[in-house]
């Protein structure tokens, strides 16, 4: 079966959908070192005066790959869509990957470029995750 991310895709996979036997399955901890982020002060600045961002405004993050498994078509279009009913929402995106001129493509086409800001790789993700107010997953 391969290597899974978490403890919750095993059980799922052996024993609610039972696709894999358990032996099969192996769970891979998690590559990144979370101290920093569970210890953020309140205080931490963010990037919103680096990008043009007014201190009132909402931002929408993501943080993460740019590759397809991600599906992350469809988070802009739900950006383009959300602010068109908002219009001091933001999107950015922090990554990289092979998807990512066609997402600057896709936030063109759609109207919004002007509202979305791809970072590419950061390295101090308090600083990442202290410039948004909502976060996108993909799980």
């Amino acid at each position: 079966m391969g290597n899974l991310t978490s403890r919750f895709m095993r059980s799922d996979i052996a024993e609610r959908f039972r696709i894999a036997p358990d032996g099969k399955t192996v769970v891979i901890p998690l590559g990144l070192q979370l101290d920093a982020l569970l210890a953020m002060p309140s205080d931490v600045q963010g990037y919103r005066g680096e990008l043009g961002i007014p201190a009132g405004d909402i931002v929408v993050g993501y943080v993460g790959r740019l590759v397809a498994i991600k599906d992350l078509p469809t988070l802009v279009h739900a950006f383009a869509g959300a602010s068109r009913h908002t219009r001091n929402l933001w999107l950015v995106v922090v990554g990289d990957g092979p998807q990512r001129p066609e997402m600057e493509n896709l936030a063109r086409r759609l109207d919004v470029g002007s509202r979305v800001r791809f970072l590419g790789w950061v390295d101090d993700l308090p600083r990442v995750y202290a410039t948004g107010d909502i976060l996108c997953l993909h799980v």
